[in-house]
């Protein structure tokens, strides 16, 4: 009898339904088909009793009279489906009305089926076999993709581990030389060191790395520019003349040197000490067509581990990229000094031209340059801004003295002619390559926001931030300057004057970050 009892344990339960009907007739008729049918029949005779069952007994499926007391068809259907944390089963909702409007209501309740009294127990019975067998392949469909997710998660942590390996793998020269190569295409110096630093770090997992670099050309000793992982008081005394043993001893060598090795020169002793002092145990001059201008200096590995020969001769290769990504820095910032001179003939043209632009300039360009870093923009778009800021007024070159310096209000005809000054400019520097950017800002800071400035009557988002700016700053100055025909305005009055025209005049967000920058002192004013 035991062994005959185990198989009996183990037979699939029966399917349990939950009929729901005010009238017991109803039910007495669903439990006796569904009986005879093989189900399980829960029974209940309002909506109340319905929720409480389907809670605790968990049916496979339950039928809901529309109309019973206390809570009906569509609430009770309503209640078992909300929630997608919890296991919901299908739904088959009764109704003696047959009208569009109730089965609509029904299936936007959420239920599955919808049927009408009178109906044919072998109707009802079909409409269970189909959606019982729907609502198991939906969840064999659910519990397939459980695992499934549960096999992707598997993958991923596999294939991460497999790309940090491979990752690892590709520690390789080709590699490093790429890195450099992006190196390159900063052009200024201190973004530059600071970004191969963080490479060296990064790539070849040091504790600390510290770049000695002559100041300039005509420099004759090294010195800390940047460094990672190191104490700065330990750094600021790494100071290499260039005609000491060491720097002799670097400048004869374009390979890794370490430590060990140095202390076998003669005389390098003090400088040797002191770079083992700051924790560095390694050194890499570095060489721009043959000349000797800087040094790498390298601390111990995070994993303990020595440097391997794969290791040093990617540090060559990377050091290498790093002079000629110096070099261009340099040549760079030559060619900005030039581009400043320009600027600056430019200027003392227009000052000899208008005595009142005698220190305009200066100040509208010191004014934009504040507000642009103010406003978070990046250096290059700054400096642009102070470019434009600059020549802003170069126009009035082609403007007549007379108009120029006139004491009194200019006529209709002059006032033309004034006008005329942002596309004058705009033309003279067109065709001037570094001062393309700037032509925007020549050209437009006459603008306004409401589309009434000059000359191409811009508005909205058709003037661009950098003109945006220009025109709060000339404006201020403009208002605070003595004129020959009326005198300035104080500070504040001129502030609350731009202020009532933001949103017309001039940009909100710009005029804001002006007024700020100079209640809070940042800005000196004259």
């Amino acid at each position: 009898m035991e062994s005959a009892a185990i198989p009996q344990e183990k037979t699939e339960r029966k399917k349990r339904i939950l009929v729901a009907d005010d009238d017991p007739r109803v039910v007495e008729l669903l439990q006796i088909t569904l009986t005879s049918s093989g189900y399980e029949v829960l029974c209940a005779a309002d909506g109340a009793e319905a929720l409480e069952l389907a809670t605790k007994q968990k049916p496979d499926l339950v039928i809901l009279d529309v109309k019973m007391p206390k809570s009906d068809g569509f609430e009770v259907c309503e209640s078992l489906k909300k929630g997608e944390d919890k296991p919901c089963p299908p739904v088959i909702l009764i109704s003696g009305q047959a009208d569009a409007s109730s089965r609509l209501q029904g299936l936007l309740r959420g239920a599955d089926d919808f049927l009408i009294k009178p109906f044919s127990p072998r109707e009802l019975l079909a409409k269970i076999e189909r959606i019982l067998k729907g609502f198991e392949e939906s969840r064999g469909f659910s519990a397939a993709s459980v695992k499934l997710e549960e096999q992707i998660k598997r993958s991923e942590l596999e294939l991460e581990r497999v790309n940090s390996e491979l990752k690892r793998l590709l520690y390789s020269k080709d590699t490093l030389i790429s890195l450099s190569q992006q190196l390159n295409s900063s052009l200024r110096l201190e973004t530059l060191l600071d970004t191969f630093l963080l490479t060296v770090v990064g790539q070849l997992r040091v504790e600390s790395a510290c770049f000695l670099l002559a100041e300039d050309w005509d420099s004759r000793v090294l010195v800390p520019y940047v460094s990672k992982g190191v104490k700065r008081e330990l750094v600021e005394k790494l100071h290499i003349p260039f005609d000491s043993a060491f720097g002799s001893t670097l400048a004869s060598h374009e390979r890794p040197l370490d430590i060990d090795e140095l202390e076998s020169y003669p005389e390098v002793e003090k400088h040797v000490r002191a770079v083992a002092a700051a924790g560095f145990i390694l050194c890499h001059s570095i060489h721009v067509k043959g000349r000797f201008i800087g040094v790498l200096l390298l601390g111990e590995r995070v994993h303990g581990n020595g440097f391997t020969p794969l290791d040093m001769e990617m540090l060559t290769s990377l050091s290498s990229s790093a002079g000629i990504a110096i070099e261009n820095a340099r040549l760079y910032n030559e060619l900005q000094e030039t581009y400043l001179a320009t600027i600056k003939a430019f200027v003392n043209t227009i000052e000899a031209k208008d005595p009142y632009t005698r220190g305009h300039t200066e100040r509208v360009a010191e004014y934009a340059t504040a507000i642009g870093e103010g406003m978070g923009l990046p250096p290059e778009e700054v400096e642009t801004i102070r470019f434009g800021a600059t020549l802003h007024d170069i126009g009035k070159l082609g403007v007549y003295e007379q108009i120029l310096w006139k004491p009194t209000a200019l006529d209709e005809e002059e006032w033309r002619i004034v006008k005329s000054h942002p596309e004058t400019g705009a033309s003279i520097l067109c065709g001037i390559k570094f001062l393309e950017k700037a032509i925007d800002v020549v050209r437009h800071h006459h603008e306004r926001l409401d589309g009434r400035g000059y000359p191409d009557a811009l508005n909205g988002d058709e003037l661009s931030l950098n003109a945006r700016i220009v025109c709060v700053a000339d404006s201020f100055d403009a208002m605070t300057s003595d004129r020959p025909y009326r005198d300035a305005l104080p500070v504040r009055e001129a502030i609350a004057q731009m202020e009532q025209k933001s949103g017309t005049q001039f940009d909100p967000k710009v005029t804001e970050t002006f007024a700020r920058l100079i209640r809070h002192g940042n800005i000196k004013i004259g």
